[in-house]
């Protein structure tokens, strides 16, 4: 079966919702259920630390996005 690339509805987060209990509650009222809200919290954790622990964000996430998605 050859995988295919699904195309992502990417919602960005303000400021106020960085924290990881404020991820998931926006991402609960943006409709997603409670697996996938927790998903995007632990992507965003990871990437945060990532980020942080190579001092190349774009990096991390051009990165991510492949293996990811």
């Amino acid at each position: 079966m050859a995988s295919e690339k699904m195309p992502l509805d990417v919602t960005p987060f303000s400021s106020s919702e960085l924290s990881s209990t404020d991820i998931v509650k926006s991402s609960l009222k943006k409709g997603y259920d409670t697996r996938e809200a927790i998903v995007i919290q632990n992507a965003n954790s990871a990437y945060q630390k990532s980020a942080f622990l190579t001092n190349n964000p774009v990096g991390v996430l051009s990165t991510c996005s492949y293996r990811v998605f």
